[in-house]
């Protein structure tokens, strides 16, 4: 019986000690860590796919003021845009680009960004040529 109650009690431990790491091994779809982020992110995402970005992004912007991350900046900004707030988007997808993201979702957000820009009629400044380096 001792043997017995000493397995179980084993077992349990085991499992308590592994519960983290398991839930750590098994990532949500948005790579986040902290639960409220992504219960925010999964609304954010139900939202989406609903057509209602409004609510997407309001999720979204929560999400990201609990846990900043590259994914959760570049949903907002697809939010945003898909929403109809290009000028919004823009901003979004600057910040998205500076955090170094893979190539492939790097292009997309730039074809994202290049579309926003001629959508509101801004236009990207043009890098200084030899000229522009002369002193007054």
């Amino acid at each position: 019986m001792r043997t017995a109650l000493r397995r179980l009690l084993c077992t349990a431990v085991v499992v308590v000690m592994a519960t983290p790491a398991i839930a750590r091994a098994a990532p949500n779809r948005f790579g986040l860590e902290n639960p409220s982020a992504i219960r925010h992110a999964e609304s954010a995402a139900k939202a989406a796919e609903r057509d209602d970005y409004e609510s997407a992004i309001r999720e979204l912007k929560t999400a990201y003021s609990i846990e900043p991350t590259p994914n959760l900046l570049y949903a907002w900004a697809q939010s945003e845009r898909l929403g109809g707030h290009c000028n919004r988007a823009i901003k979004l997808y600057e910040d998205f680009l500076q955090t170094s993201p893979p190539e492939q979702l790097a292009n997309q957000a730039r074809v994202n960004l290049l579309d926003c820009r001629a959508e509101t009629g801004q236009t990207v400044p043009a890098a200084p040529g030899p000229d522009d380096a002369r002193s007054p």
